[in-house]
This record gives structure tokens, sequence and C-alpha cells, in this order.
């Protein structure tokens, strides 16, 4: 089976369908200003050369677990993780990040993940022989 990328737009769907749980606790301009921050981001993503589906998804580069994620300023934040229950941030690019409950939760995830991740890869290397750095 062919995992289907996301479009923008879909994208865009979901992001609202997710934080738009609740609209009756959100005056209309919250709602307004919460339409305007997705379509901002929409536009965020279309102009950058990153894939759609490369945010937000651990993923190993170089022998390494990393993620992306998006900032509620709409920055792409760089994230590493190193097996050790850490998770190391990119701010070389910025002066500051404005991170939300959602994206410390999915960073919290995120390291659990990793450690998942790398724990098997150890034991796969360790069950074929090899050496562990």
């Amino acid at each position: 089976m062919e995992k289907t990328k996301k479009t923008a737009d879909e994208f865009l769907i979901d992001w609202r369908k997710e934080n738009n749980t609740d609209l009756a606790v959100y005056s209309s301009y919250h709602i307004d200003a919460m339409e305007a921050y997705a379509d901002y981001r929409l536009r965020k993503y279309k102009s950058t050369k990153t894939k759609m589906d490369e945010f937000e998804k651990l993923k190993k580069e170089d022998g390494q677990w990393k993620m992306i994620i998006i900032d509620e300023e709409g920055d792409d934040i760089n994230l590493s993780f190193n097996y050790d229950n850490c998770v190391n941030v990119d701010t070389e690019k910025y002066s500051y990040l404005t991170l939300s409950i959602e994206n410390l939760y999915m960073m919290i995830q995120a390291i659990e993940d990793s450690e998942e991740e790398y724990f098997k890869d150890f034991n796969k290397i360790k069950k074929e022989g090899g050496e562990i750095l």
C-alpha cells in the first residue's frame, strides 16, 4: 500500500479540526485570529522547500533521530535526539521560541519514541554481533 502525502490544504483542514474542537469557548475574535494564523501557516508551508510530510515526524538521519516541529509563530524548529532522554532544540536561527503545550507534549512523545527506536537499533546491532559506540 502506497503512503499518500498530505497536501497543504489537507494539513490546514486537519489543523483546524484539531485546534477548533470546542468553538463554544472562543469569541469570534479568537476564531478569526486562529483562522488567520492557520492561513499564515499554510502560506509558510507552501513557501518552504521542506515537504509537508517531513513535519512533526520522527526520522532517522545519519544515525540520529530527528524531527521538525512548527512553533506557535510558524517557525520550523529542528529537534534531535541522542538516546539520553533529552531533546536538543536547534535555536541558532532564532532569538526566542514560542512553544505551545501541544509542542511540548509532542517533544515529550518524540523523546519517548526516539528512546524506543534507539533501543531497537542497539539491540539489532548487538544481536548481529556489531560494536556499539
